[in-house]
C-alpha cells in the first residue's frame, strides 16, 4: 500500500516541471502518507504518537536534526537555486558543492548545539577566502555559489537554534 501511494505521488509529481515547491508538496505528501499509515497501525489518529516518539528521546531529536541538515536541506537548497543555474555552467561543482554543503551544515549545526557561534564566523570566513580565490567564476556563477552557502549555513543555524529550543 505504501509503495503505491508513493508511487502515485511520484507520478503526479513528475508531471509539471519540478521547482521548490513541488518539491515541498511531495515531501508533505510522503511523510503524511507514512504518518497515516503509522496512526493505522498503532490505531490512534493524532498528532501525539509522533510528538512523543520524536521529541520524547533527546538523542532522536538529535538524530532527526542531523539527518535533516543533510541531503533533504542540501535538496532544498539545490531546488532554491535552479532558478540560478539556467545559463552557468556548473557541473564540475554539482558533487563537490553537494559534500562541502553537508559538511558545512553539519559542522554549524554542531556549532550552534555546542553555543560556538563565534566559531561559525570563522567557518564563513574561510569559504569566503576559497570562494574569493576562485578568478576562473564570473558574476553569475559567483552569485550562485553565494546564495547557496548562505541558504546552507543559515538552514544549519536555524534548524540548530530550533533543536535547541526543543530540548530545553
Amino acid at each position: 500500500m505504501v509503495f503505491i501511494v508513493h508511487l502515485i505521488i511520484d507520478t503526479i509529481k513528475a508531471y509539471p516541471r519540478p521547482n521548490i515547491w513541488t518539491f515541498i508538496f511531495d515531501q508533505l505528501l510522503h511523510f503524511i502518507s507514512l504518518y497515516l499509515v503509522f496512526l493505522y497501525i498503532i490505531n490512534d489518529f493524532s498528532l501525539k504518537p509522533l510528538l512523543n516518539f520524536v521529541f520524547k528521546d533527546r538523542n532522536l531529536t538529535i538524530l532527526f536534526s542531523v539527518l535533516l541538515v543533510t541531503l533533504p536541506v542540501g535538496i532544498f537548497i539545490s531546488k532554491v537555486l535552479d532558478s540560478f543555474n539556467k545559463d552557468l555552467n556548473l557541473e564540475s561543482l554539482a558533487y563537490s558543492g553537494l559534500v562541502i554543503g553537508i559538511v558545512e551544515r553539519l559542522l554549524t549545526f554542531e556549532l550552534v548545539m555546542l553555543n560556538q557561534y563565534e566559531a561559525i564566523g570563522f567557518l564563513i570566513a574561510s569559504k569566503s577566502f576559497w570562494f574569493g580565490s576562485k578568478s576562473e567564476f564570473g558574476k553569475k556563477e559567483r552569485d550562485y555559489i553565494l546564495v547557496g552557502n548562505l541558504l546552507s549555513f543559515s538552514t544549519a543555524i536555524i534548524v540548530g537554534i530550533i533543536t535547541k529550543m526543543v530540548l530545553e
